[in-house]
């Protein structure tokens, strides 16, 4: 039997989430997502009609689970998740899985709530390692995401003022300095697109195996700056006056060379959002080509350059 791209996705999901009963379910084999009608002891987040939520490992041996029912809480907000990487929403908060392979989002979130920067970022709830997977559980921001809310809009001014205060966000960003490639609590920084042989060796996401990686694709090498490193409409909340007012999505944030910010948005502007540009109807060309012009004619206005053909030639191998 053929399955379409859809069908493949939502086999990937009930792959993923298993229900224990109507108000347990476990996701990637690993974490208990439990619903509570009471607010619990542990640490929790809220769902809805006064409901709770809590994230504990599953137990082992596992037990019997079922087939996802049609009431299931549990949504894959990037219509891509599976049992090693994804993103949930459940009730008022985002599950995020990824790869226990470095820097920890739950830092991240920390330290940049305790800065000066003039947006939000996500509350984290809880965050756990189970298994070989980092799982963290951090708060909806207020807002629509600019994934939803970009195809509803054909002014081009409007959408410039969205793609300057994204720029100027990262500008604000690049202020934050440090003498090596890592996230902020000093782990290694496991954002895939920096590394072009093995992704899952803990050894290519070193600061040593990085530097060598932007140096061979040509980059200032001389300072290290702060990036969100997760450019796509997803990752940018707005607000009923069409302000910017929120960032998520900075599991791959961390020190990197200035050159790279730019770099990493012109190779890939869209990133986990590509899906979700069809549901959320990006149907018009246009729509695409003015996310990816703006963006860039912003990043250019903030003084971000870009090595964008040597970095594709270097993950081709043919820079080495």
């Amino acid at each position: 039997m053929a399955y379409s791209g859809k069908d493949r996705e939502q086999l990937w999901f009930y792959d993923t989430v298993k229900e224990v009963d109507d108000n347990a379910w476990i996701i990637g084999g690993e974490a208990l997502i439990s619903r509570h009608n009471s607010k619990p002891p542990q640490p929790y987040w809220e769902g809805d009609q006064g409901s709770y939520f809590t994230m504990t490992q599953a137990p082992s041996p596992k037990p019997t689970t079922r087939r996802i029912s049609d009431s299931c809480p549990i949504k894959d907000a990037i219509l891509k998740s599976c049992k090693w990487k994804g993103l949930y929403r459940i009730g008022n908060a985002y599950l995020s899985v990824s790869a226990n392979r470095g820097a920890q989002e739950h830092n991240t979130l920390e330290a940049l709530k305790d800065s000066s920067f003039n947006f939000m970022v996500p509350t984290e709830y809880c965050h756990a390692v189970y298994g070989r997977l980092y799982h963290i559980v951090y708060s909806v921001l207020p807002g629509k995401s600019l994934v939803e809310v970009w195809p509803k809009t054909k002014d081009r001014d409007l959408r410039r003022k969205w793609t300057l205060q994204i720029a100027e966000t990262y500008l604000q960003l690049s202020n934050w300095h440090n003498d090596r490639i890592c996230g902020v609590d000093g782990g290694n920084l496991a954002h895939h697109w920096a590394v072009r042989e093995s992704r899952i060796d803990p050894d290519s996401h070193t600061h040593e195996a990085l530097i060598r990686n932007f140096k061979t694709v040509g980059m200032d090498c001389s300072e290290f700056v702060f990036a969100h490193n997760r450019m796509m409409p997803l990752s940018f909340m707005v607000d009923e006056s069409n302000e910017l007012v929120g960032i998520f999505m900075w599991e791959d944030a961390g020190f990197v060379p200035k050159d790279w910010v730019r770099t990493m948005t012109r190779a890939n502007a869209f990133t986990e959002s590509t899906i979700l540009l069809h549901y959320h109807q990006w149907a018009d060309p246009q729509d695409l080509d003015d996310w990816e012009t703006l963006i860039e004619d912003a990043l250019i206005e903030k003084g971000f350059r870009e090595f964008w053909e040597n970095f594709v030639n270097w993950r081709g191998g043919r820079l080495n």
